[in-house]
């Protein structure tokens, strides 16, 4: 169902991106950080809803009707992942000059994002997408990590460096593209046919093959971290699941990209420490051996996760050294 008004502004210069699933606590504070931008330009918001259960729904469209000319809402019918709710909200796109996101339990950490982005681009015409940083927050929203700048300077990033990322911020929701080169070249078809387990990353490195994407060192973000959402999930058979879907993409996106190498024994180490790493904190001892057991890496979680005996007192270990810090 597609709850739009008459009013509904249909050639904003930006057309602004929302997914939500089960955030009814943190889904106001995402759209009022996007609602209270200060900029000379209009903008629209397409807000994609999963079937959530805890009114979240109710929610939305008490701020659609709040905002009729600016909101429009999807409200899926059947739960589609986070994926299929990404793509249900592109394909309700209107208009716009460029495009942006931000995901349901995020919020923007400065009114001034969607100028000083807009800004950039049209300074900067070679460049088809443009990222930031982010500061880290709890579920309340109080900063626990604020981004600190490395960098003086903007930086561009080729395509080679976003499929091997060395600290590139990579979150869909610092990212801002020009609406006509993502409409061209991005196949949503692809995201559901190849059954991508998320959005961010294909979309980041498709694009830059397409022309420059830059980096500017500023937060623009505030990221939640700390509760169960589809990245982080505390159901370790889905995680796992997640990292086979995961090796599938990027199969699929080195037959579109051949120029960028891809190893699958790479990609297995990689895939095998992350549910080591998984595995440990939410202690789960068989799953961890299950993948020990197949790496040949001497990392110490990879060592003691061989055994019962050291991966607990392995885990332990790691549980009083974050306690004391």
């Amino acid at each position: 169902m597609i709850i739009r008004s008459e009013k509904y502004i249909t050639n904003p210069t930006v057309v602004c991106s929302v997914i939500s699933y089960n955030q009814k606590h943190w889904i106001g504070q995402c759209i009022d950080a996007i609602i209270g931008q200060k900029c000379d330009f209009p903008f629209t918001i397409v807000i994609s809803d999963d079937c959530s259960t805890d009114g979240t729904q109710e929610v939305l469209k008490e701020y659609q009707a709040r905002y009729p000319h600016i909101i429009k809402l999807v409200l899926n019918e059947k739960n589609q992942g986070i994926t299929g709710n990404w793509v249900a909200c592109c394909e309700a796109f209107e208009g716009g000059e460029f495009v942006t996101f931000c995901d349901g339990d995020d919020f923007w950490a400065t009114p001034d994002n969607l100028q000083t982005k807009v800004d950039y681009l049209r300074q900067h015409p070679q460049c088809i997408g443009v990222t930031t940083n982010e500061n880290r927050v709890d579920a309340d929203g109080n900063i626990i990590k604020k981004y600190a700048s490395q960098a003086s300077r903007t930086i561009n990033i080729p395509q080679i460096e976003i499929w091997n990322p060395n600290n590139i911020p990579r979150n869909l929701s610092v990212v801002m593209y020009r609406k006509d080169t993502f409409d061209k070249h991005i196949q949503l078809s692809n995201y559901i046919k190849y059954d991508y387990p998320f959005q961010d990353f294909p979309t980041i490195l498709t694009m830059a093959a397409y022309g420059e994407f830059h980096y500017i060192p500023i937060a623009t973000l505030n990221y939640r971290v700390g509760h169960e959402s589809d990245s982080h999930p505390s159901d370790l058979q889905k995680f796992e699941r997640r990292m086979l879907r995961s090796k599938n993409m990027y199969e699929h996106l080195h037959t579109l990209f051949p120029n960028l190498d891809f190893e699958e024994g790479d990609f297995d180490h990689y895939m095998g420490m992350a549910i080591i790493k998984q595995s440990i904190k939410l202690n789960n001892y068989p799953m961890a051996h299950k993948y020990a057991a197949k790496l040949k890496s001497r990392s110490i979680s990879v060592l003691c996760s061989k055994t019962r005996l050291t991966f607990h007192l392995y885990r332990q270990l790691r549980i009083l050294k974050k306690r004391l810090h």
